[in-house]
C-alpha cells in the first residue's frame, strides 16, 4: 500500500483540504511544500497524464483550492432541483477525484437532500485513476464507484452507462482546456443516459481557446435548451485564479436535444473584405463578417493553444479589419476586370477613385443590406468576391493552424467548388504570395514556403461571362478531378447552407474538405493570435544602406496593410531593428512616418503592441489613422472614454485587439498593471511597448508627467512576451521626430537602469532632417513701445495676431517666386553637401509650389488651414475667453471675419479635433497639447503666440504644416523687451524678456526649489498621519502610522511593507507641513482658510490677490516628486496610483547598510562615469543626515536643482536665443533670415561631428561625441582637434569654413545640454565658435561668448592646480592657433577683448581663494556678518 493511502486513513475525516495538506506534507522538501506549483512536474498542464505519486502530490497540493472555488461558483448556479434525492456523478478525466469529492462536501455544507449512490470515474491515468477511487470510497464507503482507464475519445457509451433511474451529473473540471477531445465523441456518448435528467457542468481556467470549445460543443445541442449558465473571470487578481464555466440541464425522455450529425457542426469564423469603391456606399458590413465552417473533423475543437508564429502573423493581417481592404493585387485585378475605379497615388499612397455610378450605388446597398445575391452578377462580383476571397484566405490559415496541409510537400491538389461568385484563383494566389513574402522575410522560417498549386476551379455556370474567369474555366467535375486525391477541398457559397454538407465527392487526404456559408447565427468574436515572438532578416547592412531582397519582402506588406509606395528615408534601419526584437529608439523628422514604421513592425509579430501616447488627442488620430486603413483591431483607453473604459480593457485583455493606445498614467494603476500581467494566464501575449513622442520622458518627466519617469520599468515589467520564447521581455519601441543629444540622453537614462530596459549602444537610430525643403520660417517681431508690463504685450500680441495670420498668405506668395524658390533649393542642397548630380536635378525639378485660395481662412473645402498655438488655455495669449481678457480663438475669428476656427486645450473632448481634420473649420487654436503626432496633410501655415519652450518643441509643431511637401511657412511673434518682475518665489525682482518669462513661469512651478522638495519628502517619511501600511500576510490589515520610515527603518532587510498614502487632504493634514514651509518662506499648500482669506480680500479690495506672498504648490504634484526621487535612491521599490480614491499605494523594502548608496551610485551613473560617479558618492557621505536615506535623498534633490533643472533653462535659452537672432540679424531680408533660421535648426539637430563614428572625407575619426565620452571628458587634445575643423586637411572637397563651423557649433550646444557638469573643452568651443561667426550687435549672444569663454579658463586652470605652467602654455597655444593663418577667427580688438575675459577670470578665481582662506582661517562671525550686512 502506498504512503499516500496510509496517511490518508490516518485522518479522523477525509476531506479535500485534507487531501491537499497530507499531498503537501509529501513534497520533496520545505521550499515546495510552500510553493508547490514551481515543482517541475507541478505546473498547469493539464493535458498531461499524471502516473508518478509525486507529481499527483505536486498537483493536488498546488490546485486543489481553484478546484473548489471554480466547482463552487458552478454548483451555485445550477437549478434548485439539482440537488435533490440520489444522483449519479460521472467524472470526466478525473484525475484523482477531486471534483466527485468536492461534490460530495459541497452537499453536506449546504445540507441538500441528495446523496451521491454511484460514481463512474473516466481517467487515462492508472495511478490517478487508482488513487481517485480511494479518496471516494475513503470518503463515503456506501458509494458504489466504476472505473474506466481509457483516454475520453476511447470511451464508449456502454462505459458510462447508468442502470438506475437517478438524475446523472457530469463533471468536467479542467477538461475543456485539453487540446484535440473529441467534443463530437463526447457527446453522442451522452445519449446512453437520456432516460435520465443529465446536468453537465464544465469548469476550466479562462483561455481564448475554451472559449472556442465551448461554442463548438454548444453546436451538438439543440437550443433553446430548458437551462443553461455561462459565466467567466478572466482577471486572476479578483480571487487568485480564473474561470470558465459552462452548465446545462437536459431533460429525461426529451429526444432531439443533442444533434447527430454524419459530420461535425460548424465553426463559425470572422473575415471580410471590401474594396474601396464599394465599401464607402456601403453603410454596414457587420453581417457579412461572420462565416460558418464545416469540415470532416472537429475544427472548432482543434483551435490550438500554441499557434506556430508565422501563422498567427498570416491571421491577423487577413482579419485585421472588419471589413478591411483587399491587397493591392486583388483590388487591381477587381478594379480592372470589373471597372469599378481607376488607380491613382497622393501622397506617395494608392488610392482607387470609384467609376461606380448612382444606380451601382443602390444596387450594392440593396444587395448588401438584404444579405444575398442579386440578379446583377457585376455588382454581386464587386460586393461578393472580395468577402469570398478574405473567407477562404482565413480558411487556409485555420488548415495550417490544425495541421491539415503538409508544407513539407512538393505540390498541392487544391479543388475549389466556386457555389456563384468566381474567386478562387485569386484568393489562392493572393495568400499563396502573402505566406511567401512572409516566411522568405523570417529568419526562423525562411525556407518554408507554400507548395507549387495544382488548382482546379469548378465554376458556376451563371457566371461564364465573368472577366474573372479563365477561358477554359469549367462548371462540371470532370473525370480527372473525381479520380484525383486532393491535399484541400473548399466549396464555398455565398449563400446559406441549405442542405447538409456531403464530404464523400471527392478523394481528400487528412480530412482537409472544408464548406463554406455565410452564418445564419452570430456569435463568433474576432480573435487576435498572439504566441512567441518572430525574428526577421536583417533589412540594412553595417552601412545602414538597404539589403534589397529582404526590403522587397517588407515593401510587400507596406502596401498590403499601408497601401504605401514606398519606405520613407530613416525608416528601415529602425524597422530592422525592432523586426530583430530589439530595443530601439528612433528619429525621424515630422512628417517622416513614425507611426506607420511601428505599426508595421507590429503587424508582422504575433502579439499585441501597447502604444503608450502623451495626449488624448494623439491616441486618437493614430486610431483614426488604423481606421481608415481598414484596421479596427485597436482600441484607446482614456478618461474621455470612462462609459466604455471597462469593456475595452477586457478586448486587450481577451486577444481581441493588435494595438492598444493609452496614456503613460495608466501603467501607474495597480489593477491595471494586474490585469496586464493576467494576460500570461490568459495566453495573451505583447510583442512591442511602444513610446510614441518619446522625447516627452525627458521633457515631461521631470516637469510634471512623473510617470514618465517609471514607464520603462513598468512596461519592462508588467507588458509581456511570450516567455517560453527566450525573450522574457517585450521589445522597447521608442519613436520621435525631434529629440536632440541632451533628450536623447535623458531618454535613454529613464527607459533603463534598474529593471527597465538593457539598452546598447546601437539602440538609437537616428535620422533627423529638419532641414525640410518645403517649410519656412518667419520671426515677427512685436513692438513693445507704449507697453508698461508683459500684461500689455500680451494684449498687443492678441490684437495682432489675425493680422499677422492673413499675413501668412501673402509670405507664401512671395516664398513661391522662382528667385526666392531657387535660393530656397539652392541653400538646401549647401546644408546637405549635396553633390550628386541625380539629387541636385531631382531637388531642382520638385514642384514645392501649392495653390491657396486667397479666401482660405474664410471659405468651404478650402485648400489651406492652419494651426495657432497658444500658451495659456485662457486670456490675452490663450486659446479661449477668460473672465476679462478675449482669448486667440476669439480674436482670429474677429480679425479674419470667420467662424470657421476650432479650439483644443489637453483634457477637451475631441469634437474640434475631429472637425479640423475632417475640413469642418480651417483653423485651429490649441495649446502645445495639438503639436505632436496631428496628420492633417494641407496645414499651411503655423503660427506660435508665444514662442516654445525648447527648439524640440517649436521643431515638433512648425512640423505640422507642410505634410503634403509643399510650401508651408511658421510664424512665431517675438518680444525681446525685459520687464522687471518679483520672483515669487526668492521676491527679488529681475529683468525677464516677455517670451521667455511664459515658460520661466511654468518652470518655477515644476522645480519649486530643493528645500522645498526636501521638506516635503520628510513630511512624507515621518510626519504625513494620511498614511496607512498594509499588516501581515494571508490576511492584510490595515494601520495608520505617521509616515513610513519608522516601519522601514524597524523591518527586516527585504522585507516588504506596502503604503497608501493619500493625497486627499483636509486642513489638519497638512497643519504641521503647511508650518514648516511658511517658517521657510516656501511655497505651502492652500486650505480652506486660504481661500476664505482670499475671498475676502476680493470683497475689500476688488480683485483677488494670494492670501500667502509665496504663492501655492500643487500637493498631490509635490508627493509625486517626492516619491520619485525616493525610488531613484531605492527608498520605495515600486508605486501606483489610484485615482478612484486618490491615493498612491507604495512599496517598500528594508535595505542593508551601504544599499541606498549603492542605489544613488546606479543613478548617478546615468550622468557620470564610474569614477566620477564614486567621487560624487563620496560626497554624498559627507551631506548632513540622521542616516543613509536622508543623505541620499538631499544629496539627490540638490543633484537634481543644479544639474537637472539648469538643463530645463538652457533649453528655453536656446529658444529665446534663436528668435532674438532672427529679430537682431544684420539682414534686412526676411527671406534671408529664413535660410539662417533653418541653418540654425539644421545643425542644432544635424551636426556631422554629433555623429558617433563620424569621419572626415579623409578617413579621420572627427566625432566629438565619441572624444569627449558623450561630454563627460574634457582636454586640451580636444579643444585643438576641433579648432581644425576649418583646416584644409580637415575639409573635403563639398566642405565650407562656415559650414564646418556651424556643424561644431551645432555638435557643441547638443553635448552641452546633455551635461550636468563643466566641460571647459566644450565651453571654450563655444566661445571659438560664436568667435568664429561673429554676434555683431547681439548682446545675448556678446554674453554667451564672454561666460563660456571665462567658465573654460576657470575650469581648465582648476583642473590644472597642480601644473599651471601647462595651463598657461596650453591657452597661449590656444590665441596662437586662432589667429592663424587660414583661420583668421579674431582680430586685435578681440583679442584684447579675450585678455580682458581672462583678468576677469583670474580676479574670480582669486577672489574665491581670499574668501576660502577667510572662512578656512578666520572663520565666519556673527560681527563681520553684520558688518558685510552693514555695508550692503
Amino acid at each position: 500500500m502506498s504512503k499516500y493511502k496510509d496517511e490518508i486513513k490516518k485522518l479522523p475525516r477525509v476531506t479535500l483540504d485534507a487531501i491537499s495538506e497530507v499531498c503537501r506534507r509529501m513534497l520533496p522538501n520545505a521550499y515546495y511544500k510552500e510553493h508547490p506549483w514551481l515543482l517541475p512536474y507541478g505546473d498547469k498542464n493539464y493535458a498531461k497524464i499524471f502516473d508518478q505519486e509525486d507529481e499527483l502530490n505536486g498537483y493536488a497540493a498546488a490546485y486543489t483550492n481553484w478546484h473548489k472555488g471554480k466547482l463552487r461558483i458552478a454548483f451555485d448556479h445550477m437549478p434548485t432541483d439539482t440537488f435533490v434525492g440520489e444522483i449519479a456523478v460521472i467524472d470526466w478525466a478525473c484525475g484523482q477525484g477531486l471534483a466527485t469529492i468536492f461534490l460530495h462536501e459541497y452537499l453536506e455544507e449546504k445540507g441538500y437532500n441528495c446523496r451521491i449512490k454511484e460514481v463512474i470515474l473516466v481517467e487515462p491515468s492508472e495511478k490517478a485513476l487508482d488513487r481517485a477511487k480511494f479518496n471516494i470510497e475513503a470518503i463515503d464507503n456506501k458509494i458504489k464507484v466504476s472505473t474506466v482507464n481509457k483516454k475520453l475519445d476511447e470511451v464508449i457509451d456502454f462505459d458510462i452507462k447508468l442502470f438506475e433511474k437517478r438524475k446523472a451529473v457530469h463533471l468536467f473540471s479542467n477538461i475543456f482546456d485539453i487540446q484535440g477531445i473529441s467534443l463530437k465523441h463526447i457527446t453522442e456518448n451522452l445519449l446512453v443516459n437520456l432516460s435520465k435528467d443529465n446536468y453537465i457542468i464544465c469548469v476550466s481556467p479562462y483561455y481564448q481557446q475554451v472559449e472556442s470549445r465551448y461554442n463548438t460543443f454548444l453546436q451538438y445541442f439543440q437550443r433553446p435548451l430548458s437551462w443553461q449558465f455561462r459565466e467567466s473571470q478572466s482577471q486572476k487578481d479578483v480571487l487568485g485564479y480564473t474561470y470558465n464555466i459552462l452548465s446545462l440541464a437536459l431533460l429525461a425522455d426529451k429526444s432531439g436535444q443533442i444533434i447527430k450529425y454524419d459530420y461535425f457542426p460548424a465553426s463559425q469564423f470572422r473575415a471580410c473584405f471590401a474594396l474601396e469603391s464599394v465599401k464607402s456606399m456601403v453603410e454596414d458590413f457587420t453581417a457579412h463578417t461572420y462565416f460558418d465552417v464545416y469540415a470532416p473533423y472537429e475544427l472548432g475543437a482543434s483551435i490550438s493553444d500554441d499557434v506556430e508564429p508565422i501563422f498567427a502573423v498570416l491571421n491577423n493581417i487577413v482579419c485585421r479589419g472588419l471589413p478591411t481592404k483587399p491587397s493591392l493585387k486583388v483590388e487591381n485585378v477587381l478594379s480592372e476586370k470589373l471597372s469599378c475605379s481607376e488607380a491613382s497615388t497622393l501622397y506617395g499612397g494608392f488610392r482607387f477613385n470609384s467609376l461606380l455610378d448612382h444606380a451601382d450605388e443602390l444596387k450594392l446597398k440593396e444587395y448588401a443590406k438584404a444579405g444575398d445575391l442579386g440578379d446583377d452578377l457585376r455588382i454581386n462580383q464587386l460586393l461578393y468576391t472580395p468577402i469570398a476571397i478574405a473567407r477562404v484566405q482565413k480558411v487556409f490559415v485555420e488548415a495550417l493552424i490544425s495541421h491539415r496541409l503538409n508544407l513539407q510537400k512538393d505540390e498541392w491538389n487544391v479543388l475549389v467548388e466556386e457555389c456563384d461568385v468566381p474567386f478562387a484563383k485569386l484568393a489562392v494566389e493572393d495568400f499563396k504570395e502573402m505566406f511567401n513574402h512572409l516566411s522568405a522575410l523570417s529568419q526562423d522560417f525562411d525556407n518554408m514556403r507554400i507548395p507549387y498549386i495544382n488548382l482546379y476551379v469548378i465554376s458556376n455556370k451563371a457566371y461564364k461571362d465573368s472577366p474573372l474567369l479563365e477561358k477554359d474555366a469549367i462548371f462540371e467535375p470532370t473525370g480527372e478531378i473525381r479520380n484525383t486525391t486532393f491535399d484541400l477541398v473548399i466549396r464555398y457559397s455565398s449563400t446559406p447552407k441549405m442542405e447538409d454538407c456531403s464530404f464523400t465527392e471527392y478523394q481528400v487526404i487528412n480530412d482537409s474538405f472544408y464548406c463554406v456559408f455565410p452564418a445564419t447565427e452570430r456569435y463568433a468574436e474576432r480573435y487576435i493570435y498572439t504566441t512567441e515572438g518572430l525574428e526577421y532578416h536583417s533589412l540594412v547592412n553595417d552601412e545602414k544602406k538597404p539589403i534589397d531582397e529582404a526590403v522587397e519582402h517588407l515593401r510587400y506588406f507596406l502596401q498590403l496593410l499601408f497601401r504605401k509606395e514606398d519606405f520613407r528615408p530613416g525608416q528601415l534601419p529602425i524597422l530592422s531593428r525592432s523586426m530583430q526584437n530589439k530595443s530601439v529608439i528612433g528619429l525621424l523628422p515630422t512628417g517622416g512616418g513614425k507611426s506607420l514604421t511601428y505599426q508595421l513592425a507590429a503587424f508582422l509579430q504575433p502579439g499585441v503592441s501597447l502604444v503608450i501616447d502623451p495626449l488624448v488627442s494623439l491616441m486618437k488620430d493614430q486610431y483614426d489613422g488604423l481606421i481608415n486603413a481598414g484596421i479596427d483591431c485597436c482600441t484607446y483607453i482614456n478618461a474621455q472614454v470612462a462609459d466604455s473604459r471597462a469593456e475595452r480593457e477586457y478586448d486587450m485583455e481577451h486577444s481581441k485587439c493588435l494595438f492598444v493606445f493609452m496614456s503613460p498614467e495608466r501603467l501607474c494603476i495597480h489593477s491595471f498593471r494586474q490585469r496586464l500581467r493576467n494576460m500570461q494566464d490568459l495566453n495573451v501575449y505583447f510583442a512591442y511597448g511602444v513610446i510614441d513622442e518619446v522625447h516627452c520622458v525627458s521633457e515631461w518627466g521631470h516637469d510634471f508627467r512623473f510617470s514618465y519617469l517609471h514607464l520603462g520599468r513598468n512596461l519592462y515589467q508588467y507588458v509581456l512576451p511570450k516567455q517560453s520564447s527566450g525573450h522574457e521581455h517585450i521589445s522597447l519601441f521608442g519613436l520621435t521626430a525631434t529629440a536632440s543629444f541632451d533628450v536623447l540622453a535623458d531618454v535613454e537614462r529613464e527607459l533603463s537602469g534598474e529593471g527597465a530596459f538593457p539598452l546598447d549602444n546601437d539602440a538609437v537610430v537616428r535620422y533627423e532632417n529638419t532641414n525640410r525643403l518645403e517649410l519656412q520660417y518667419r520671426v515677427v517681431q512685436v513692438d513693445a513701445s507704449g507697453c508698461n508690463d508683459k500684461w500689455a504685450v500680451y494684449e498687443r500680441k492678441n490684437d495682432m495676431a489675425a493680422q499677422v495670420l492673413g499675413e501668412s498668405l501673402d509670405c507664401l506668395k512671395e516664398l513661391e517666386k522662382p528667385d526666392n524658390i531657387k535660393r530656397i533649393k539652392s541653400r538646401f542642397l549647401q546644408r546637405e553637401n549635396i553633390m550628386d548630380d541625380d539629387v541636385i536635378d531631382e531637388i531642382y525639378d520638385r514642384d514645392i509650389t501649392v495653390p491657396v485660395d486667397d479666401e482660405w481662412a474664410t471659405s468651404e473645402n478650402s485648400n489651406a488651414s492652419a494651426i495657432v498655438f497658444c500658451p495659456h488655455r485662457v486670456g490675452s495669449l490663450g486659446v479661449n475667453n477668460s473672465a476679462k481678457k478675449r482669448g486667440v480663438k476669439s480674436a482670429i475669428a474677429a480679425g479674419l471675419g470667420t467662424q470657421r476656427v476650432s479650439n483644443y486645450v489637453g483634457g477637451d473632448v475631441l469634437t474640434e479635433q475631429d472637425k479640423f481634420l475632417h475640413g469642418d473649420t480651417n483653423i485651429m487654436v490649441a495649446t502645445k497639447a495639438f503639436g505632436m503626432g496631428i496628420d492633417k496633410p494641407n496645414v499651411r501655415f503655423t503660427l506660435n503666440i508665444n514662442h516654445s519652450g525648447s527648439l524640440e518643441g517649436y521643431v515638433q509643431e512648425a512640423g505640422r504644416a507642410g505634410r503634403d511637401r509643399k510650401m508651408a511657412l511658421s510664424t512665431i511673434m517675438y518680444c525681446p523687451q525685459e520687464f522687471s518682475e518679483q520672483n515669487e518665489r526668492t521676491r527679488i525682482y529681475e529683468a525677464v524678456p516677455v517670451d521667455y518669462g511664459v515658460h520661466q513661469f511654468f518652470y518655477e512651478n515644476n522645480f519649486i526649489g530643493a528645500d522645498f522638495e526636501k521638506w516635503i519628502m520628510y513630511f512624507l517619511m515621518s510626519k504625513n498621519t494620511n498614511t496607512i501600511v498594509e499588516v501581515g500576510e494571508e490576511q492584510k490589515n490595515v494601520e495608520s502610522v505617521s509616515g513610513f520610515l519608522d516601519k522601514l527603518m524597524s523591518a527586516q532587510p527585504e522585507e516588504e511593507l506596502v503604503y497608501y498614502i493619500s493625497y486627499n487632504y483636509t486642513p489638519e493634514d497638512v497643519r504641521w507641513i503647511n508650518e514648516m514651509l511658511t517658517k521657510n518662506n516656501l511655497p505651502r499648500f492652500k486650505t480652506e482658510e486660504d481661500i476664505r482669506l482670499e475671498e475676502e480680500g476680493k470683497r475689500r479690495h476688488g480683485f483677488a490677490r494670494p492670501a500667502y506672498i509665496y504663492g501655492y504648490a500643487d500637493y498631490t504634484e509635490a508627493l509625486q516628486k517626492a516619491i520619485y526621487r525616493m525610488c531613484c535612491v531605492g527608498v520605495i521599490d515600486d508605486f501606483t496610483q489610484d485615482y478612484y480614491n486618490q491615493r498612491f499605494r507604495i512599496v517598500t523594502k528594508r535595505k542593508a547598510d551601504g544599499q541606498y548608496f549603492m542605489a544613488l551610485k546606479q543613478f548617478l551613473k546615468r550622468y557620470y562615469t564610474d569614477e566620477r560617479a564614486d567621487i560624487e558618492i563620496a560626497k554624498a557621505h559627507e551631506v548632513r543626515g540622521d542616516n543613509e536615506i536622508q543623505q541620499c535623498l538631499s544629496f539627490i534633490t540638490e543633484f537634481v536643482y543644479t544639474k537637472i533643472a539648469m538643463k530645463r533653462k538652457r533649453a528655453m535659452q536656446d529658444m529665446e536665443d534663436f528668435c532674438n537672432r532672427a529679430i537682431y540679424s544684420d539682414k534686412d531680408d526676411w527671406l534671408e533670415i529664413n535660410e539662417d533660421l533653418k541653418d540654425d535648426i539644421y545643425y542644432y539637430f544635424n551636426s556631422k561631428y554629433a555623429r558617433e563614428d563620424y569621419e572626415t572625407e579623409f578617413g579621420e575619426p572627427f566625432s566629438l561625441t565619441q572624444d569627449t565620452k558623450h561630454g563627460k571628458y574634457s582636454s586640451f587634445d580636444v579643444l585643438f582637434k576641433y579648432l581644425r575643423v576649418v583646416d584644409d586637411d580637415v575639409m573635403g572637397p563639398s566642405d565650407s569654413q562656415i559650414g564646418n563651423i556651424k556643424h561644431l557649433h551645432g555638435a557643441v550646444r547638443l553635448i552641452r545640454r546633455s551635461l550636468t557638469d563643466t566641460n571647459p573643452a566644450l565651453d571654450m568651443l563655444n566661445a571659438y565658435c560664436l568667435l568664429f561667426l561673429g554676434v555683431g550687435d547681439n548682446k545675448k549672444l556678446a554674453n554667451e561668448m564672454r561666460n563660456s569663454y571665462i567658465s573654460a579658463y576657470k575650469e581648465f586652470r582648476e583642473r590644472s592646480i597642480h601644473n599651471l605652467s601647462d595651463f598657461y602654455a596650453n591657452m597661449k597655444r590656444f590665441k596662437e592657433e586662432i589667429q592663424k593663418k587660414g583661420r583668421n577667427v579674431v582680430d586685435e580688438k578681440e583679442m584684447l577683448l579675450i585678455k580682458g575675459w581672462e583678468a576677469e577670470a583670474e580676479l574670480i578665481i582669486h577672489s574665491s581663494w581670499v574668501k576660502m582662506f577667510r572662512d578656512k582661517f578666520v572663520g565666519v562671525t556673527k560681527d563681520n556678518v553684520q558688518s558685510s550686512k552693514n555695508k550692503k
